[in-house]
């Protein structure tokens, strides 16, 4: 995770929440650690924490409005009984209500949402490759080097649990 400044602050103890398990999203379908970041927003109380270059979400715990807020088109991802709000002067995301920093825990479900479409929503360099009957037994990608493996698409199907074949053939 790269350039956390100030890393004791309200928004940073929020994050800690969802970190690990942000991680080992980012580490499961081998991308970079370094493709995470959390940076406090420039002429802004707010931590963004992003995928690449796009927002995951954003914490705001000081001041009376303490929040985190996602994008708009992850509100399917919210749990029933929350309330979202929509701000007129920022369309694009809905925030969702914080009493306290560890009250951040409970979104970690829905930040582990809005990051799995984030990374399924990156194009893919090829479909697959000679390794897909084995990943299709083994239910994952295997490929050994991780680099190239990030650009397969059926590592994208198969975590969608479609395997098209092997022993575990679903389709």
């Amino acid at each position: 995770m790269s350039s956390e400044q100030a890393a004791d602050t309200a928004e940073h103890r929020a994050f800690q929440f969802a970190k690990p398990k942000l991680e080992s999203i980012i580490d499961s379908w081998y991308l970079p650690a370094s493709a995470l970041t959390a940076e406090l927003t420039e002429g802004s109380p707010k931590l963004s924490v992003k995928l690449y270059s796009n927002v995951i979400c954003r914490y705001k715990l000081s001041g009376k409005l303490r929040y985190i807020e996602i994008p708009i088109e992850s509100r399917e991802y919210v749990s029933m009984g929350v309330k979202p709000s929509v701000i007129k002067s920022d369309k694009d995301f809905i925030r969702l209500p914080l009493t306290t920093t560890e009250d951040a825990e409970r979104y970690t479900h829905t930040l582990c949402c809005v990051l799995i479409c984030l990374i399924q929503s990156i194009p893919k360099d090829f479909s697959c490759c000679s390794r897909y009957e084995q990943c299709s037994n083994a239910k994952k990608c295997i490929h050994p080097d991780r680099e190239l493996a990030k650009g397969c698409y059926y590592k994208k199907v198969l975590k969608n649990g479609s395997i098209f074949y092997g022993d575990n053939k679903t389709i």
